[in-house]
């Protein structure tokens, strides 16, 4: 998963030498760039690793979201990324993921009683990359499955 976030973010960054300065893509992919390498570095609750996605981009896309030791849910993964008025990002991740899915893995209806369930993540970046946590919530996310039953 290392190797794959690094190839990431070594694509991201020939994105930004190669490619303008300007334009919201650019700033776009600038502040997941910027937020990956801090869930790389970090222990965000949750979430060690990017997950679900070869290529962080803004947008809802399909993928995988681990749910275990070796084992994953299919799901939709998104970025969102929205500017903020000193110049930086507020920058937003979401899994969903069908609870149908979800339960079967452990065993119990009551842990994602709806049709889908999901869990997000939410950062912070300013206008030089500083990157916190600000934020996560919904359903535990799946990789607690591989652990047992999660907790609320």
């Amino acid at each position: 998963m290392r190797i794959l976030l690094i190839s990431t973010l070594v694509l991201v960054a020939a994105f930004a030498a190669c490619g303008g300065d300007d334009g919201p893509d650019h700033d776009t992919s600038k502040a997941i760039m910027y937020t990956t390498t801090y869930i790389h570095d970090t222990d965000t609750p949750g979430l060690e690793e990017p997950r679900g996605t070869a290529t962080p981009h803004d947008g809802k896309h399909d993928c995988l979201i681990p749910a275990g030791a070796s084992d994953y849910l299919e799901g939709t993964c998104e970025w969102d990324v929205a500017s903020t008025d000193d110049g930086g990002w507020l920058v937003k991740y979401l899994e969903t993921w069908k609870c149908a899915d979800y339960n079967s893995r452990v065993g119990n209806t009551t842990f994602c009683p709806e049709e889908t369930g999901t869990h997000q993540w939410i950062y912070q970046v300013d206008p030089v990359g500083n990157t916190r946590f600000l934020s996560d919530g919904g359903e535990p996310a799946p990789e607690g499955l591989g652990a047992g039953a999660p907790v609320h």
